[in-house]
């Protein structure tokens, strides 16, 4: 179960590392990111006291809004809907729905794939004509910087050779600045496109990981023969160990509780622990 978390966490924090990027893309195709980046540190605050269903509802409500449009060819914004859906799965998590945080993590998991394929044929074209023109540029300065030292090994320059030199000079400069702009963007690019091949790798391990854990989950039931016998033996499991964190405990006390929602003593550990998290909540910040 941990481990699962982690990767759902994991998931979360490559997106950003993608967002902190700056390449450029049309400033009107920056809603849903600008959107996300605005809520994300509120949502996190609600998954921190165990408000695992109000933060789902609001990330999927975004997700719908009528005024979210994101262009396939947009990475960025791609990226910001699979954090969306990434955040959203924690949520459901947290609420008990795991089934329905499998569900979220397919959508991510598609989506990361999708992007890194297509911004990879974009991207890796783009690469390419940076790596043709520096290429390009460095040829066009090798005659000029022989030039520029065969002038400057002169004893004394006429004011026409002083003139060339000053612009031979420019011209070195400003072909050397589009060699270092150009070398910038492939070093942008190969970033963008690893996180987003990272990205999609972990999205695709955490949906095989959950979806082999909730086969497990069924197969235990069967084998103790009623999800009540299942939820008294796991509840017993998850008291016991001592090194789960308040996000773990929540969400298996109300997934034990959606398997049997009579159990008392899951009841109790939940509440336990909500008021555990309740009482480090953190001060209300105005938006």
């Amino acid at each position: 179960m941990r481990s699962l978390l982690s990767a759902v966490n994991t998931t979360i924090t490559i997106v950003i590392a993608v967002i902190a990027l700056h390449i450029s893309i049309p400033a009107l195709a920056q809603s849903l990111l600008t959107q996300w980046k605005d809520v994300r540190p509120f949502w996190e605050e609600s998954l921190q006291v165990g408000d695992g269903q109000k933060v789902r509802q609001a990330a999927e409500a975004l997700l719908k809004k009528p005024d979210v449009i994101i262009a396939q060819s947009n990475y960025n914004e791609l990226h910001a809907k699979v954090a969306i859906l990434g955040i959203a799965a924690r949520g459901a998590v947290l609420e008990g729905d795991w089934l329905g945080a499998v569900s979220l993590l397919e959508q991510a998991a598609s989506i990361s794939q999708t992007n890194y394929t297509a911004a990879s044929e974009t991207l890796l074209e783009l690469r390419r004509q940076h790596e043709a023109k520096i290429l390009e540029w460095k040829e066009l300065m090798q005659p000029q910087e022989e030039r520029l030292r065969w002038l400057k090994d002169q004893p004394g320059l006429r004011s026409e050779q002083i003139e060339q030199q000053a612009q031979v000079e420019y011209f070195i400069v400003e072909h050397k600045n589009a060699v270092s702009n150009s070398e910038q963007a492939i070093k942008d690019i190969d970033e963008v496109l690893f996180v987003l091949k990272t990205e999609y790798e972990t999205c695709a391990k955490s949906l095989l990981e959950w979806s082999d854990f909730i086969l497990k989950e069924g197969m235990d039931i069967r084998e103790l023969g009623s999800p009540q016998k299942y939820v008294t033996e796991k509840l017993a499991q998850v008291k016991g160990d001592g090194n789960r964190t308040s996000f773990e405990c929540i969400s298996y006390a109300r997934r034990l509780l959606k398997l049997d929602p009579t159990n008392q003593s899951c009841q109790q550990f939940l509440t336990t622990h909500l008021s555990k998290v309740k009482k480090t909540e953190p001060p209300a910040k105005s938006k």
